[in-house]
Parts: C-alpha cells; structure tokens; sequence
C-alpha cells in the first residue's frame, strides 16, 4: 500500500473540556468528506464525552485530523488503522 492509497481507521476521541467540543466540531466538519460513521456519547457523570469516528481517507488526512485533534487541550485520542 503507497501512501496515497485510502485506508479505513476508527479514532477514539474523548473531550475532557466541554469548553473544547466547538472546535473539535469544527475540525471533523472539515474532513466531513472522509468520515464514513460517527458515534457520540456524553457520559456525564463523569465529566467527559467520547465521540468514535471511522474514516477512509489516505495517509496525509488522517493524520492532518489526528493531528489537528491531538494538539486540542483537554482532548486525547487513540487511532486503529483497520487497513
């Protein structure tokens, strides 16, 4: 597989600051071509909210969202490259 080859990928994010979810809305609109599915759930009770998204996107914008996410303060990720 080359680099500009699509591949699918589930990222695990989680908002610790609610303050930070307008911008990580933002960021997912913009690679909204890319993203095939997304789930979000607020587990309120313990003050974070996680949102899973899979993507089929070439290397570049994959890691042009995992990046963008992973500098948010207050926001972590996990990425799977599933192909």
């Amino acid at each position: 597989m080359n680099a500009s080859e699509k591949r699918i990928v589930a990222i695990n994010i989680v908002v610790r600051d609610r303050n930070m979810a307008p911008l990580v809305n933002e960021i997912l609109t913009k690679y909204g071509e890319f993203i095939c599915g997304r789930l979000g759930v607020p587990f309120r009770d313990k003050g974070i909210s996680v949102i899973s998204i899979l993507m089929e996107a070439d290397i570049s914008h994959i890691g042009a969202v995992s990046g963008s996410l992973g500098n948010i303060a207050g926001v972590t990720l996990r990425s799977t490259m599933l192909t």
